[in-house]
């Protein structure tokens, strides 16, 4: 009886709740997003230099929100504003920020490209670094080509090459008395040899390292070009450092030493009188002409089943079955898209889910809908299972691609259990293998026969997709191109697993191309899936009773944030169990 009228208080002030967040609190967001979005536009000043900082982290994809003019920073959004930015005549350059520990590698790729096709219209980029530390490739790339590069007095210039260092468990679950039980296809597909192993074997090896030395011989080759350089006189010069800011300006690593003050000085300078600062996120470019649409549908993360988290405040891009073959339902169904852009990072996943939307490319296709991917920083394993279909498959040098194999399996706890005294007694009906999945002991012969079986059927299955998607021999994907192996997106390209070069601004160029729309012809990009109506998300944000009263501080929070990301921070922290707070962000802007 006493849990009945708790149950039944909490019901009643989540309801008060929610009626005074409906009637009061709701509007305020509402109406703060919509005011925040359109001055923007209105207080955009005549003359802007765009700032990019790469200390700040930025997802490949944007999260889905319901609430207008709240779209968080992304690899696509950057790129996206870079190519508006081009030809609007109020940006006069680009102010860049390096970030001293590196950037992730396809991310600094595709920047890089942006940028050289921003500064093809004649405008400027100006970096500015206060140090190069890690030995990482990646962070020089994307500063390397900028029409000036500075470096702090104190900073160092440490970059020599890429270091790889996977981690194998084995030895720890082996201290903990836990045993892996695992079934893979094939001798290259390394995602199980984390835990089977204490180092690397010869297949894994040989895999990861032809990946690698890609990684590097395509980073050395772009910085070659940036900084006029042959790859061997770079290689021998990183290989004398590391370097001073002296140093590094004598050698023609750099090309100016100074403060992030001078540098940001110096962009405004050559953009004129009266120019400001506009950091990219903020940038709204001016209303461009409207043309054919083209879907772009985006996964970010794991491949799994079902649908993707959507609320008001936050949906990660996410990479569900179900919400992404709806989204490419939509896009098929929808006469005005011509083309569709399938934004793939992901190390793969769900085989039943990755299936699933192979099959939605599959049936956009047959509708005569062209479907080009475009490959973010990853899309491996499940990434290529969902990619092998494609009309057309763009894939960034740095891309990491292939690991074309399946692998499946458990951990067996009973030794661990044991030691602690932890007992499980178990109370199995039906055949002998109902508990085939248990902790408590390894696959049965039988279990394991039947089970490999399974694991076989379903690499062969994707195998031919591969094959058939490719136009392949399937043999030859079988011997050498499969079996888990590992690629770059430039060996992907060499071998057939992918057709063309460039980032998701590449992948647009292709898909007007297969769609028959003329190069030079403005397109309109519908993103898919579209988030839920924001009444719709509201409700469901209060879905909880108990919930309610943090979920009203968070909001009274968003109400009064100074900037709509710092908004959607508030609330998403208070959204999560347990005791938070919440700092606004005091660097600046």
């Amino acid at each position: 009886m006493k849990q009945f009228f708790i149950t039944v208080f909490g019901v009643i002030v989540g309801m008060i709740v929610f009626s005074v967040l409906m009637l009061f609190v709701l509007p305020l967001v509402l109406i703060g997003v919509v005011a925040s979005a359109t001055s923007g536009t209105e207080k955009a000043p005549s003359s802007m230099v765009l700032t990019i900082d790469l200390r700040e982290p930025v997802a490949d994809q944007p999260a889905r929100t319901a609430l207008p003019g709240l779209e968080p920073n992304s690899t696509l959004r950057v790129v996206r504003h870079l190519a508006a930015a081009k030809t609007d005549d109020r940006v006069k350059g680009v102010y860049l920020r390096g970030a001293e520990f590196g950037a992730p590698m396809a991310f600094a790729e595709e920047l890089r490209a942006s940028l050289q096709d921003f500064r093809s219209s004649g405008k400027f980029v100006i970096a500015h670094t206060q140090g190069l530390e890690a030995s990482s490739l990646s962070g020089y790339v994307a500063l390397a080509d900028a029409d000036e590069l500075w470096m702090q007095q104190a900073g160092t210039f440490a970059i020599a090459g890429y270091s790889f260092e996977p981690f194998f468990a084995r030895g720890v679950l082996d201290n903990l008395k836990i045993t892996p039980d695992y079934i893979q296809y094939e001798a290259y597909k390394g995602a199980a040899d984390t835990f089977t192993q204490t180092g690397f074997t010869p297949e894994f090896r040989e895999s990861f390292g032809q990946l690698a030395q890609g990684l590097y011989d395509a980073s050395m080759a772009m910085i070659a070009t940036d900084r006029a350089r042959s790859v061997e006189e770079l290689t021998t010069l990183f290989a004398a450092g590391p370097y001073n800011a002296g140093q590094a300006l004598e050698n023609r690593l750099i090309d100016k030493i100074g403060f992030p003050e001078d540098a940001a000085q110096a962009a405004l300078s050559r953009a004129g009188a009266g120019a400001e600062f506009v950091e990219l996120a903020d940038y709204e470019p001016t209303a461009s002409a409207s043309g054919p649409e083209i879907a772009v549908i985006g996964g970010e993360g794991p491949v799994e089943t079902g649908g993707g988290d959507s609320d008001l405040f936050s949906a990660p891009a996410g990479f569900a079955s179900d919400t992404l073959a709806k989204a490419f339902k939509d896009a098929t169904e929808d006469a005005d898209v011509k083309a569709i852009v399938f934004r793939v990072n992901t190390p793969g996943g769900s085989v039943s889910a990755s299936e699933q939307i192979w099959d939605a490319v599959r049936r956009a296709k047959e509708a005569g809908k062209p479907v080009i991917v475009s490959m973010g920083p990853q899309a491996t394993s499940g990434g290529y299972y969902v990619s092998a279909n494609a009309d057309a498959v763009v894939a960034l040098d740095t891309t990491i691609t292939g690991s074309i194999g399946v692998v499946f399996g458990k951990f067996v706890t009973k030794g661990a259990t044991d030691w602690l005294g932890l007992n499980f007694e178990e109370l199995t009906y039906g055949p002998e293998h109902a508990n085939a999945f248990t902790g408590q002991r390894a696959f049965s012969n039988y279990e394991r026969t039947r089970l490999d079986g399974l694991i076989k059927e379903a690499y062969f299955d994707f195998t031919q997709k591969v094959a058939d998607g490719r136009n392949l021999p399937v043999d030859q994907v079988r011997a050498s191109l499969a079996g888990g192996r590992l690629w770059t997106g430039a060996q992907a390209r060499e071998r057939g697993l992918a057709t063309h070069a460039g980032g998701f601004m590449a992948a647009i160029a292709v898909a007007k191309e297969k769609a028959g729309i003329a190069a030079e012809e403005p397109v309109t990009l519908k993103f898919l899936p579209l988030p839920e109506d924001p009444f719709t998300a509201f409700t469901k944000a209060l879905g909880a009773s108990a919930q309610a009263p943090q979920t009203l501080g968070a909001l009274m929070r968003a109400a009064k944030a100074a900037r709509l990301d710092e908004a959607a921070a508030a609330v998403e922290q208070a959204r999560q169990p347990g005791a938070q707070s919440w700092t606004p962000a005091l660097a600046p802007r």
